[in-house]
């Protein structure tokens, strides 16, 4: 079936929804389609609720509205206006790849336009050669960084990355390593406790050898200097 037109996207949600739908709350983020193919656009957070738009590109910027957790569904706002609830699980808090790619391509492009209209003015500006030398040499190391960033993004696209999952697994890595340091911190501190107190023990016990010295020498009897 073709998309719904704008118009029909904005109606009221069907019988099954119970009541009209009250004014849209403030967004409270952007989220994006991710990589699937087309998401159905429902008037209710619920497959029960008749369908506002039955394809919603991959990489489609939204504004979440709010969430219904137990439902699974996300209420969203599209740039046009166009409201209605999605499944949270097609939806991403980062732009998808392709989109980021489509980005990067588009810079690279007018950063090369800028590049290749002002290079006339440059030469006819500039009167010292040396300096006009140093400033295309800056434009084309630019374009290069900005080349290799878009040949990182295709890498990243075409190998189809899961980075949601590789920031989980950095995360759980990174809470690990701080428990072990933790437990570490709380050995050290024991080791120290016990070095300190066996010391305080060595201590104590000299000084007690030595007042125990002390009096066995003080009770011997002294010998009669004429014996």
């Amino acid at each position: 079936s073709p998309p719904a037109s704008p118009a029909a996207a904005v109606e009221a949600p069907a019988a099954a929804a119970g009541t009209e739908a009250a004014e849209a709350p403030a967004a409270i983020g952007r989220r994006y389609i991710s990589d699937v193919l087309y998401v159905p656009l429902r008037a209710g957070p619920s497959n029960e609720f008749r369908i506002l738009h039955w394809g919603l590109e991959s990489g489609t910027a939204l504004d979440a509205l709010t969430v219904d957790e137990d439902a699974g569904f996300t209420q969203v706002r599209a740039e046009n206006g166009m409201a209605g609830w999605v499944r949270s699980q097609y939806l991403v808090a980062e732009p998808i790849s392709r989109r980021l790619l489509q980005d990067a391509q588009a810079e690279v492009e007018r950063l090369s336009a800028l590049l290749q209209d002002g290079q006339p003015a440059l030469a006819a500006a500039l009167e010292n050669v040396d300096d006009a030398k140093s400033r295309n040499a800056e434009l084309l190391l630019r374009n290069e960084a900005l080349a290799a960033e878009l040949a990182e993004f295709k890498r990243v696209f075409e190998s189809d990355m899961d980075v949601h999952a590789q920031n989980r697994q950095l995360t759980e890595a990174n809470a690990a390593l701080r428990g072990e340091i933790d437990d570490l911190a709380v050995a050290t501190r024991q080791f120290r406790q016990n070095v300190e107190r066996q010391w305080m023990l060595i201590g104590a016990g000299l000084v007690l050898v030595g007042l125990l010295l002390g009096v066995a020498i003080k009770s011997r009897p002294r010998r009669d200097a004429w014996s």
